[in-house]
């Protein structure tokens, strides 16, 4: 079972509203490896057979966030899932959508980053990998 647990949990990808919405849904099942098995390959289709109770958590999230925040989650939504996001595109449009705030002493760039930071730090959104810089895709 502890092998068959530690595979859900990476296939949750790190997001808290994910684990919590698959232990609600472990704790209705039987403790048997192949029902945990198949939660652990199908995570996705869990997620959209309950989709009230995945999007009531999500929408309690998204509701703590601070209002500058907000839309620029909600513009994730223009873009196909599990699909990698240039960074430097995302900010610009943002800024293209006045979604970032003038800041004194501190280009938009900078800014926007801070907002990136901002929602991968409530573990909104994930990091998909790092560039050798330091910077990252999401």
């Amino acid at each position: 079972m502890v092998d068959v647990a530690k595979k859900i949990a990476r296939n949750c990808g790190g997001l808290p509203s994910t684990v919590v919405f698959v232990v609600s849904v472990l704790k209705k099942l039987e403790k048997e490896i192949s029902l945990w098995m198949d939660v652990a390959e199908n995570i996705t289709s869990y997620i959209s057979k309950e989709t009230n109770d995945y999007m009531n958590m999500l929408e309690l999230s998204y509701n703590h966030l601070p209002m500058h925040l907000k839309p620029c989650f909600l513009y994730f939504g223009a873009y196909e899932k599990d699909k990698e996001i240039p960074v430097q595109k995302l900010i610009m449009l943002w800024a293209a959508e006045g979604f970032i705030r003038k800041v004194e002493c501190r280009s938009s760039e900078d800014v926007a980053e801070q907002y990136l930071f901002g929602l991968i730090n409530r573990s909104m959104i994930l990091v998909s990998k790092r560039t050798s810089d330091g910077r990252i895709n999401i």
